[in-house]
């Protein structure tokens, strides 16, 4: 046997796997320093502070900012196009308010909005946020259920048993009626929010502004609280065998199961507004 003809593509093969996993850390290390980053401006805003300007600079409202760990800065590009400079007076007071808080009310007045974007907090017109929309990944495996889904013959004759199907939609309706409703791609908007699964996961995929998607946490956490954080099974067997049947990707069962807040009764849940 000639090894020399086999070693090479060993040899590259043996560098293309090492390439790869050098890359993947890259990727990991980036993706981690960034959360991290983020994670520091965010508990930065949290910062309970009393905020008083009188007819202060614009630009001198965000120095205050920089003072107090938040980097921000501003689209001047956006700002131009609807002619307010970085001089605009600024009158805001208000005492003992978290600095995200106070940020977004002395911004309204102008039409401007803030995100966070590549380790800064990035002021700019609304309209211009569709340029800086943040992909984030929701783990909803404790607030999407399964639903029966009545099956028929070619006769219109419903047949015995029922097939079983996670139902995202009462979990999207809830979510795309209740924060930014007229940012969503479905009525028009720059937003957008689809599903994912496997027999092992159920997430949500949303494209969405900073704010929004704060929004989004708050509410996937009032909603989890509702229900006590209890994720349903992470999947269920596939195959054919007494009580269990294949449809497509999902499992269906003879009877569903139960959890303790099934998602298509989240539009009747009143407890929402529990804190």
């Amino acid at each position: 046997m000639n090894y020399r003809t086999f070693a090479a593509p060993i040899l590259s093969l043996a560098l293309a796997v090492q390439a790869h996993a050098q890359f993947s850390d890259a990727v990991s290390t980036e993706f981690l320093q960034q959360s991290a980053t983020e994670q520091q401006i965010r508990d930065r805003l949290n910062q309970v502070r009393d905020l008083s300007f009188q007819r202060t600079e614009l630009s001198s409202v965000a120095e205050f900012f920089r003072a107090n760990g938040v980097p921000v800065r501003f689209d001047v590009s956006s700002l131009d196009d609807y002619g307010i400079a970085l001089d605009t007076p600024i009158t805001f007071q208000e005492s003992g308010i978290r600095l995200r808080d106070g940020l977004t009310l002395l911004l309204q007045p102008l039409d401007l909005v803030w995100t966070i974007d590549h380790g800064r907090v990035i002021v700019s017109a609304e309209d211009y946020l569709d340029s800086r929309l943040l992909t984030k990944v929701y783990d909803v495996r404790h607030l999407v259920d399964l639903v029966p889904m009545p099956q028929y013959d070619g006769f219109g004759t419903p047949l015995a048993g029922a097939t079983y199907q996670y139902d995202f939609d009462s979990l999207l309706d809830v979510i795309m009626s209740s924060i930014e409703p007229e940012s969503w791609d479905e009525v028009g908007g720059y937003a957008a929010i689809r599903p994912y699964w496997t027999r092992r996961m159920r997430v949500i995929v949303v494209s969405q502004s900073y704010p929004a998607h704060e929004k989004i946490e708050e509410l996937l956490f009032k909603l989890g609280k509702v229900g006590g954080f209890k994720p349903l099974p992470d999947s269920l067997p596939f195959g054919r065998s007494p009580g269990f049947f294949s449809v497509e990707s999902l499992t269906t069962v003879a009877s569903p199961p139960q959890s303790t807040l099934r998602s298509s009764k989240l539009r009747s849940s009143n407890s929402l507004a529990t804190p």
